[in-house]
């Protein structure tokens, strides 16, 4: 259920991202590339996210935690990089996807702390 509901906030984040700025960000796969795009960005945070997060310590140490938003971002911008049914414009779009997801997933945490 906890993986679900973590791959369901990836696709509300690019689907906020992608309908939300319509000029700058565009889902040229509709509803079932922006779904294959939550699903690469959710493995790619589940596999790929921890180890870039443990390199950046030192940075997000200096920086207050700000680094590690970037590089959740940059997730965001992998995924864009490898999917053709995803077209971001500018890494500020992959920032504010990463902040949504962020957002959804300490909403999350919060709500399983409280059961």
């Amino acid at each position: 259920m906890k993986l679900l509901m973590k791959w369901l906030i990836c696709f509300a984040a690019l689907l906020v991202v992608c309908y939300g700025f319509p000029g700058l960000a565009d889902a040229p796969g509709g509803i079932p590339g922006l779904a294959a795009a939550a699903a690469v960005l959710w493995l790619l945070n589940l596999l790929i996210l921890p180890m870039l997060q443990l390199l950046a310590i030192p940075f997000s140490l200096i920086t207050f935690g700000i680094a590690s938003l970037f590089v959740s971002a940059a997730m965001v911008a992998l995924t864009d990089a490898i999917l053709p049914s995803l077209d971001l414009n500018s890494f500020w779009l992959c920032l504010l996807a990463s902040i949504i997801v962020s957002v959804g997933n300490m909403v999350l945490l919060r709500a399983k702390r409280r059961q």
